[in-house]
């Protein structure tokens, strides 16, 4: 098939290990089976180093110098080094964007750059909103710097969203949102996270010890203080249960919360850090049940590759802004500031495990979710 007429350009800096980056290898799949020719332009080498993407797609990087490459690698500055340094290379993706004369651009982080940078041009610009918007979430703790960059995002967001061609969003109450804020139309675009059924479905045994699971950076959204606290009463009835954390959090982050003393740290917790292997290494060695205890979430990329691997699934930050999306989908949830007793406990279990529930869930939550899915609504969007 000829591309010369069908380059789309994907723009999605980021730094970490963040959820975004399997969405977009798999929305670069479906751009290539829908006819068009994916051309990544990196704001350092982030996808230089992704292999799905490097071995596959052509990569134009704004940044030669092997020390800026480096920018935004460590955590020190909050990768905020990452964030003004995209700015400056502005000129160059305009240069950039009119030497690739894309059929389409698809932004899905740095937005407000892409928009700068393409602004006089007719291109038609598609932006994917890859999570909540932070300034329009009340429930975050804000000290004054916070403060004053939400003020600065607002009035970029809104002096630049405004040219977007469709704002796309994760989840149906985050377009609402949006829409209301820009006084544009959102749209709910799903990420294809999933080929399909997962082929490694969990085995979960209620007669054996139960091993907890929290996933995620240490943060105020993640809400490890919740994970714990819950955590905590379950151990006075269950002695024997384990805590896992899969993500970027170490002892001293669990210390500083002051819910557990250093012997149940000790005994009780086991740290993994990062891993690529989360889903089968839990598979192979632990008796899962994950735990949700975020403040917020859109959708929570760790919540659905959970459910789609049927992992029994316990949500117990019931005020949280992801509630009213997955209470449709009959997800088991409890208070966790209720007492809770060993019969209500094991009642929860039984439900969370129920193979036909895990199965509905999957079914009915988890396929929308599906490349397959999601390559249709991208096909029509695009109109390809």
């Amino acid at each position: 098939m000829n591309f010369s007429n069908n380059k789309i350009l994907v723009w999605a800096p980021y730094r970490g290990n963040v959820g975004t980056i399997d969405a977009v290898i798999n929305y670069a799949a479906i751009f290539a089976d829908i006819g068009l020719q994916p051309i990544f332009v990196e704001l350092c080498d982030e996808w230089s180093t992704v292999p799905e993407i490097k071995d596959k797609y052509e990569i134009r990087s704004l940044t030669k110098s092997r020390m800026c490459k480096k920018i935004g690698k460590t955590n020190l500055l909050r990768r905020r080094d990452f964030f003004i340094y995209s700015f400056l290379r502005l000129f160059k993706l305009r240069q950039v964007i009119s030497e690739i004369n894309p059929k389409f651009v698809f932004g899905f982080l740095g937005l407000v750059q892409l928009l700068v940078a393409s602004k006089n041009s007719n291109l038609r610009v598609f932006g994917s909103i890859q999570g909540y918007p932070r300034f329009l979430n009340s429930k975050i703790k804000k000290n004054f710097y916070i403060q004053i960059e939400d003020k600065i995002r607002k009035y970029l967001w809104k002096k630049t969203y405004s040219r977007l061609n469709s704002i796309c969003c994760m989840t149906p109450s985050t377009a609402e949102k949006l829409k209301v804020f820009l006084q544009k139309p959102a749209i709910f675009v799903p990420n294809p996270l999933f080929d399909g059924v997962s082929e490694t479905m969990q085995n979960f045994s209620a007669e054996m010890p139960v091993d907890y699971i929290l996933i995620g950076r240490f943060s105020y959204q993640k809400r490890f203080d919740i994970g714990l606290t819950f955590f905590k009463k379950i151990k006075l009835l269950f002695p024997e249960s384990k805590l896992h954390i899969f993500g970027d959090v170490s002892l001293k982050d669990i210390q500083s919360l002051n819910v557990l003393s250093d012997s149940e740290v000790g005994e009780a917790i086991t740290l993994h850090g990062f891993r690529k292997d989360l889903w089968s290494y839990m598979k192979t060695n632990l008796n899962a049940v994950h735990i949700i205890a975020s403040e917020w979430e859109d959708p929570g990329h760790a919540i659905l590759e959970g459910l789609n691997h049927r992992v029994p699934t316990l949500f117990i930050n019931i005020n949280s802004n992801y509630m009213d999306f997955y209470n449709h989908y009959g997800i088991s949830s409890f208070n966790y500031l209720n007492n809770i007793s060993m019969d209500e406990m094991n009642k929860l279990i039984f439900e969370a495990s129920s193979l036909e529930r895990t199965r509905i869930i999957q079914e009915n939550l988890c396929k929308i979710f599906y490349k397959s899915h999601v390559c249709k609504i991208v096909s029509n969007l695009l109109n390809v």
